[in-house]
């Protein structure tokens, strides 16, 4: 399972828990969002105008429903694909992958996902699409990794 050398799961571990807290930073930007352009249930805040975003009247609310459509589709994305990697990141450690593979994709995927959030919050299409294929690719030698620790 393991060779000896913790540093791949030392990296995986720290990986795991930097990936958390910005998931966890993009629900709660996210939800401010959601407040701001008056997406959320009436009964979430009395003192503002909320109403799943179903009003038009107010010409600031669609600068805020595009801003909260952003960061659902950030949280949404940190969904689809940071817990697989991280899946297969910890696969990697406990099949025995190699472990120096593990760390670099393991840190690779971890800047890549940063990055892409920091692309997709300054609306940079083509870096963001590069970001998000750099964290495929890490994720496909991650599951490399797991079925070459797997049969070794």
């Amino acid at each position: 399972m393991l060779d000896g050398n913790k540093s791949h799961v030392e990296v995986v571990a720290i990986c795991t828990v930097l990936l958390y807290i910005k998931y966890l930073i993009t629900t709660l930007v996210g939800a401010s969002k959601k407040f701001a352009s008056g997406n959320r249930a009436p009964e979430d805040s009395p003192a503002t105008k909320q109403d799943f975003g179903l009003h038009a009247e107010d010409a600031d609310v669609g600068m805020a429903a595009l801003a909260d459509a952003r960061w659902q589709r950030i949280v949404a994305n940190d969904l689809e694909n940071i817990p697989l990697g991280l899946l297969l990141a910890w696969a990697a450690v406990i099949t025995g992958g190699d472990s120096k593979r593990t760390t670099v994709a393991t840190l690779v995927f971890t800047a890549a996902r940063f990055l892409h959030t920091a692309a997709y919050i300054l609306a940079l299409s083509k870096p963001r699409s590069f970001f998000y294929l750099i964290g495929v690719v890490s994720v496909l030698v991650l599951a490399e990794n797991v079925i070459a620790g797997a049969y070794n």
